[in-house]
């Protein structure tokens, strides 16, 4: 019986400490000038355009492609790049 309920609480500890990590923010954008920046990206309701908050910033800047080359989204595991069109 108490090897059991020893064995129950290491799963339930392993569990909680696992959800922690989850927790970490690995979303990031490049600039065209190569910086890489770790950020909050979202969309907010009933908008097409996405913004992006840096760690440490107050206000949220808008994901520009013409000041973007890329942006991770780690909640979708999604990676979108900026792509210009040559003009005709």
């Amino acid at each position: 019986m108490r090897l059991l309920l020893t064995a129950a609480l290491t799963c339930c500890i392993l569990l909680l400490a696992n959800v922690g990590v989850k927790a970490q923010n690995k979303d990031y954008v490049i600039l065209t000038n190569g910086d890489k920046l770790a950020c909050k990206i979202k969309f907010p309701l009933l908008s097409i355009d996405g913004l992006y908050k840096v760690n440490g910033d107050d206000e949220p800047h808008k994901l520009d492609p013409y000041e973007l080359n890329e942006y991770y989204i780690a909640e979708n595991n999604t990676l979108y790049r900026a792509v210009y069109e040559p003009e005709a």
